[in-house]
């Protein structure tokens, strides 16, 4: 809903939701073109649920002919729930060691604030910046989708995973050169903590303990999962010409 308080201001208000259900099955096949040609039990399953709902709010207000502020305010609610992951061997039927599992439901939410200000600067000249905080869940394929590619490289699931956060502030500058030209430059600052990124299996011992056991074998690098980094940063710089033909 978006609604004008006043000549000047605007008001936008909104709520989203959505829910995330996976399950996967594998088991051979006599004929990969027909679904109806499985052999042998079933090798391997895997399902969950995740949910995520938010609320959000921002206030837009051109304070002058030439100044204008969004302030806006968001809550993310995040649930997972159902994890459960089952591994069988294909010469016994049975399943593997630890297998199956059944995971923990967990939940998590944050609020995240950000506030923006453009100025026209002059004629032709806009100059913008912001400033906030963001949030984002790990998926069901993050946490309960473990699989092997046709290459033999392992891509492990991690149901322990947790939301990544982002604080950002970014401030840029747009100027009008001539009829159709224009120069934009921008600089960023990102700082993630809880950041979601597939890793490379290092250690042999735990390569073997979270790879071995899947039926292929198992290398200094074809054991990758996903995890949460403890932080990461980024900084940089944008320069745009643009020629409007």
């Amino acid at each position: 809903w978006t609604g004008d308080l006043t000549p000047s201001q605007q008001l936008t208000l909104g709520v989203a939701w959505r829910r995330d259900r996976a399950e996967v099955e594998e088991q051979a096949m006599s004929d990969w073109r027909s679904l109806d040609s499985t052999v042998g039990p079933l090798l391997y399953e895997a399902s969950g649920r995740t949910q995520t709902k938010a609320l959000f709010a921002q206030h837009a207000w051109g304070i002058t002919d030439t100044v204008t502020t969004w302030l806006g305010l968001r809550w993310d609610g995040w649930d997972s729930s159902d994890g459960y992951v089952n591994d069988v061997d294909p010469t016994t039927g049975v399943s593997r060691p630890g297998f199956p599992k059944r995971f923990d439901d967990r939940s998590d939410d944050q609020f995240s604030p950000k506030l923006a200000v453009v100025w026209k600067a002059g004629e032709g000249t806009v100059v913008r910046a912001s400033a906030g905080t963001a949030f984002r869940a790990p998926n069901v394929y993050d946490l309960y989708r473990t699989w092997i590619s046709t290459a033999g490289t392992i891509f492990l699931a991690n149901p322990e995973l947790t939301p990544e956060t982002l604080k950002s502030v970014d401030a840029g500058v747009v100027q009008q050169l001539w009829p159709g030209g224009e120069l934009t430059f921008n600089a960023f600052y990102n700082q993630l903590e809880d950041l979601i990124y597939r890793r490379t299996v290092g250690d042999p011992v735990e390569r073997v303990a979270l790879c071995g056991g899947l039926g292929v074998a198992v290398t200094a690098t074809n054991c990758r999962q996903f995890v949460n980094a403890g932080e990461a940063r980024s900084t940089g710089a944008e320069f745009e010409l643009q020629q409007r033909l």
